[in-house]
């Protein structure tokens, strides 16, 4: 298990992950962090964990994840800028994880809409953004699960893999993980300051543009090809009746 004094030592933040929560084994990371954000605990607050036993991402879908092999973790935040931006977050933290790996390791990502970088256009990392409403969105947790050094994947998930996958050596979670924060608290000011920016960095790194997809949405399914990633990070597609559509929300699958 990474330690909380391990974590700490040497952690170049400001925010994030001044406080750190961590397990061997739990329930899910965000789950803890909904309940730890309502008991008043401070932004950038990290929790983490070697294994989830109700890991989840979008839709429910489970995240399944080998014991001590990758980065499972959630961070709190609490962003003081328009709630219709906060959807922007996602994009924040996909850029923020794409720079590290790609001065890390001699590696280019894409990124797949709404929350998933690809590596070789097979999935290796999911955000997962979850609110903690009173009266108003008060804090936002932001789960993150990143197959690091898992190298075998259950027959049910599809088109994954991992950094070792992908490198053939072992990875320094500790080290990844330290980097991670540190760009991530590098960035949170120019984030708040402009949400909309993180949006032309998503599209240098769109794997659907000009793709034939898949969007599931609201309990329906459209066909058509990507235009854009638009203004205001909403993904729009064209269907085979010529008619635009814009999504602010869905499951997007590339059609063969």
């Amino acid at each position: 298990m990474i330690s909380q004094e391990e974590i700490l030592s040497g952690l170049k933040t400001k925010l994030f992950g001044q406080k750190i929560f961590t397990f061997d084994s739990i329930d899910s990371t965000n789950d803890c962090g909904k309940v730890l954000s309502a008991n008043g605990q401070p932004e950038g607050s990290l929790i983490i964990s070697d294994y989830q036993t109700k890991g989840h991402g979008r839709f429910q879908r489970d995240w399944v994840s080998e014991p001590g092999k990758n980065l499972l973790f959630s961070i709190i935040l609490k962003p003081v800028i328009d709630e219709k931006k906060l959807h922007l977050l996602t994009f924040f933290i996909a850029n923020s994880i794409a720079e590290v790996v790609e001065k890390m390791f001699p590696l280019k990502l894409m990124a797949k809409w709404p929350n998933d970088l690809l590596i070789n256009e097979k999935k290796f990392c999911g955000i997962l953004l979850e609110s903690v409403v009173t009266q108003k969105i008060d804090s936002i947790i932001c789960g993150i699960g990143i197959n690091v050094n898992q190298t075998i994947f259950h027959e049910s998930v599809l088109n994954a893999t991992s950094l070792k996958r992908e490198l053939h050596k072992e990875i320094d979670r500790l080290q990844f993980l330290k980097a991670i924060l540190e760009k991530l608290d590098e960035k949170y000011e120019s984030f708040l300051s402009d949400p909309d920016s993180e949006i032309e960095a998503w599209k240098d790194r769109d794997i659907l543009k000009g793709k034939t997809v898949s969007v599931y949405f609201n309990q329906n399914s459209f066909s058509g090809q990507v235009i854009e990633i638009d203004a205001a990070g909403y993904l729009v597609i064209r269907t085979k009746g010529n008619k635009r559509i814009k999504f602010y929300s869905g499951d997007v699958s590339l059609r063969k």
